[in-house]
């Protein structure tokens, strides 16, 4: 995630691809390539640059509802010295799926398996350091924003509107699938590829019924720390802000953030009352204000004890990307 320096800006066709491949995370690359309206040659140029270059990752990403996982855990640590091996620790969780590590917080989002402890055991362990720690169900109420950055990247280049966000963890399930024994031994090897697949032969049958079931999804996430600038714009840090809703409810709160202030979180989390976001910014620039008074008056005003952890992308990098191989087991 960390990047050192950004030796250029983003041009125009290079804004229009990342446009379609966070918008239309999910879609098939014949309609992400028609939308951009770029030659089809300049879409797999820039595609291929994307990946090399970490502006993106591409993940096939399983619906934990579909595979059986019913909770998900969000551990933010923070601290004023160094966190010592917390971040390594995490990395070999094996329910870990994403963890970030800066100079002054860490990040993870673990999957404990639905044959694991009782919630809270392991979950104490985890997040061993001074922090936060939100245990939620994996339903698509309890984590409606799960890393999509559509809406914040349209905010930034100035584009007239989203055409998905938010996308949940888990999309809404009247019944889970009926899953056979060759989809679930296909889903190892799926899990584990590092992009799409351009086009799937007739012997990738597996894939399209896991994906034509919904068990996963093609998404797209954004590397906002290795991203070059776009004009004068550009994403210089990550914020998570962290309380308990004393006023008004989290689809009230998230539509203040968004409708209101246009910030748009790539992550929101609400369980009994808690809620745990995550958003970037731009370095320099004052919390959005409007008539009614500035977002972070907003955010007060709602959330009891809100503590707020910010970190610049320069020095946050992410130790783990997105690894989703645990749901390849029961």
């Amino acid at each position: 995630m960390a990047s050192n320096e950004r030796p250029r800006a983003l041009t125009d066709l290079e804004v229009r691809y990342l446009w379609s491949a966070l918008a239309l995370s999910g879609e098939p690359e014949s309609i992400r390539i028609r939308q951009s309206e770029l030659p089809r040659s300049t879409y797999h140029s820039i595609r291929t640059r994307a990946l090399s270059q970490g502006w993106v990752t591409e993940r096939y990403v399983p619906d934990p509802s579909r595979l059986g996982r019913t909770r998900v855990r969000f551990a933010l640590a923070a601290s004023m010295t160094a966190l010592g091996p917390l971040p390594a620790r995490w990395e070999k969780d094996p329910s870990a799926a994403v963890v970030w590590e800066g100079s002054r917080l860490a990040f993870g989002v673990f999957f404990p398996p639905s044959n694991g402890p009782a919630p809270g055991k392991t979950a104490a362990r985890t997040a061993s350091a001074p922090g936060v720690l939100v245990e939620s169900p994996t339903d698509p109420d309890s984590v409606p924003i799960y890393f999509d950055y559509e809406g914040l990247w349209a905010h930034v280049v100035g584009a007239s509107g989203v055409v998905r966000y938010p996308a949940p963890l888990s999309l809404p399930l009247a019944r889970p699938p009926v899953i056979t024994a060759r989809e679930r031994a296909a889903l190892p090897s799926l899990l584990s590829q590092g992009a799409f697949q351009r086009t799937l032969l007739s012997s990738d049958r597996q894939t399209r019924r896991l994906l034509d079931k919904q068990v996963v999804r093609m998404r797209t996430f954004l590397n906002p720390g290795a991203l070059p600038g776009y004009l004068d714009r550009s994403l210089d840090y990550a914020l998570f802000v962290h309380g308990r809703l004393k006023l008004g409810t989290p689809q009230e709160l998230l539509g203040l953030l968004t409708a209101q202030f246009h910030i748009y979180p790539f992550l929101f989390v609400t369980v009994g009352g808690e809620v745990l976001l995550g958003a970037l910014g731009q370095a320099n620039r004052a919390w959005p204000r409007n008539e009614g008074g500035s977002v972070r008056e907003g955010l007060v005003n709602r959330l009891d004890k809100m503590t707020t952890v910010a970190e610049p992308l320069s020095d946050l990098r992410a130790v783990l990307d997105h690894r989703y191989t645990s749901f390849a087991s029961p």
